[in-house]
């Protein structure tokens, strides 16, 4: 049963009587030992409290520091990389500049332009004696024009063009045939490939002698290929099958197995 009003208002003047029995004993001085007491135990709680607060705040810029220090060490390790990216790029930049110098003992041909370009790949239906150029179309690559290698040495030359490749047909090739010069005894020649690493050099004429060591340089007369590019050496000099030529095995200028970058010899 609920209490009655006469109750609740007996435990309301109880209440207030009591509070104002607090104030008056405090007032007097009564409760200050039992003030000292509470705080007595309440001061050694609140410094725990505030030590275990510290902590935990301690604890947690901790983990916020380490945090920061493991992103930083992601970001560092993000830039090395690409720092080593940026290195290696720049290394092969050099390797083509380098590359492009030692073409400086090219004759000046104003009308030429010389596009660099990387190889990609070996043509397999041509056993490895042609090979593939990442430069096409685009690039301005045409048919039927020269492809040479550092020092002014001749490669081949272009005979398909893509949108962003070429194929290049090597010297070694059986179906390259190239008119070709001795630059010391001045014989004409033509220099064919044997699908070997070396070339033979046939209708050469009798009238002089041939000296095993001599140049072989590209004559200029079929209009592919200018005068003046290296081909290779004389390796061997033999009797042709006729009485009026002679032939020669030419050790090749360029190692055709190990190309990385070659130049076009293009006409503007």
């Amino acid at each position: 049963m609920g209490q009655s009003p006469r109750s609740k208002l007996s435990l309301f003047v109880l209440f207030f009587a009591g509070i104002l029995l607090l104030i008056f004993l405090n007032e007097r001085g009564f409760l200050n030992s039992t003030k000292n007491a509470l705080l007595t135990v309440s001061v050694p709680l609140q410094n725990v409290s505030a030590l275990a607060a510290d902590k935990v705040n301690y604890f947690g810029q901790a983990l916020r520091e380490i945090k920061n220090i493991k992103e930083e060490n992601e970001k560092f390790s993000s830039e090395n990389l690409e720092l080593k990216g940026v290195v290696s790029g720049l290394e092969e930049i050099k390797r083509e500049n380098d590359f492009l110098r030692q073409q400086l003992g090219l004759e000046e041909k104003p009308d030429d332009v010389l596009i660099l370009a990387g190889v990609i790949g070996r043509d397999p239906l041509t056993f490895g004696r042609a090979i593939l150029i990442d430069k096409g179309a685009r690039d301005g690559i045409r048919e039927k024009t020269a492809v040479i290698s550092a020092g002014n040495i001749l490669v081949g030359q272009i005979i398909e063009v893509y949108e962003n490749s070429a194929k290049v047909r090597l010297l070694t090739d059986i179906s390259s045939k190239v008119p070709a010069l001795t630059q010391d005894s001045r014989m004409d020649g033509l220099i064919k490939g044997d699908g070997t690493a070396s070339l033979t050099m046939d209708l050469i004429s009798k009238e002089k002698e041939l000296a095993v060591g001599e140049r072989a340089i590209s004559s200029g007369l079929e209009g592919i290929y200018p005068k003046g590019l290296l081909i290779g050496e004389v390796e061997e000099v033999f009797s042709a099958d006729n009485q009026f030529f002679q032939k020669a095995k030419i050790k090749a200028a360029v190692d055709f197995q190990n190309l990385e970058s070659v130049l076009v010899l293009k006409k503007q």
